[in-house]
């Protein structure tokens, strides 16, 4: 018992730099997760805003545009998942629809004050799905 416990006195500093290598290369790939295996200039980019500044309860109108790296308007399948990271709240799902060549709007409504993340999906039929996670506060 005595050998093990100074073995691990001895590797503590160890221990602490290797745990603490592997939060840092975790936090790094969070960035990774979600997205499609395309590369950055093929991504599309995308824009998340409320029309008017949201209340709590009450229908708040967003917008999704999605832009190509060459500029032009993306046609794709979008949803938007609004979560409460601090506290689990049922899901909230809206399926967007396309108002004009890659422009896409859908109504929200939010049940509590706090920090909220928007969670767009856009999905290019037949070729990526793309994830971002956008978050916002709402007063």
């Amino acid at each position: 018992m005595k050998t093990l416990r100074t073995f691990f006195q001895q590797r503590a500093p160890l221990f602490i730099v290797v745990v603490a290598l592997i939060g840092i290369g975790w936090r790094l790939c969070a960035s990774w997760r979600g997205g499609s295996a395309n590369s950055a200039a093929q991504a599309p980019a995308q824009v998340f805003s409320f029309d008017a500044p949201p209340h709590i309860l009450w229908p708040a109108p967003f917008q999704v545009t999605l832009i190509s790296a060459k500029g032009r308007p993306i046609d794709a399948n979008v949803t938007v998942e609004f979560v409460m990271p601090a506290m689990p709240m049922p899901k909230n799902v809206v399926a967007l629809k396309e108002a004009s060549p890659g422009h896409y709007t859908g109504t929200a409504t939010l049940t509590m004050s706090g920090a909220w993340v928007a969670v767009i999906t856009s999905t290019i039929p037949g070729k990526s799905t793309r994830v971002r996670r956008v978050p916002f506060n709402l007063p």
